[in-house]
């Protein structure tokens, strides 16, 4: 599924405003994805990546129309090569 979403990566141009996930890529003028399971519950990147508008009304980021399947590929593969989330520890209050 993620070689599927890496094609989408590629044939959708992302490469324009993102880094490209799992390389050494660091261009500072584009979106890295690196905390892209930091910043998504589970499941919601594909929601997310379906309907862009409709989490954030000022994105720049077009809606690509993508089927449920396109999006579940996509969100696969920057999930794939995202960073692993940081355990937060929480201290008890007293």
């Amino acid at each position: 599924m993620a070689e599927a979403g890496k094609r989408a990566f590629e044939t959708l141009h992302c490469i324009a405003c993102h880094n490209t996930p799992g390389t050494s890529e660091k261009d500072p003028q584009k979106i890295s994805f690196s905390h892209v399971r930091e910043k998504f519950a589970p499941g919601a990147l594909n929601s997310f990546l379906r309907k862009p508008e409709e989490h954030y009304v000022w994105i720049r980021m077009p809606n690509f129309k993508l089927t449920a399947d396109e999006a579940a590929q996509l969100a696969a593969f920057l999930e794939l090569s995202a960073d692993k989330p940081k355990s937060v520890r929480l201290q008890p209050t007293g």
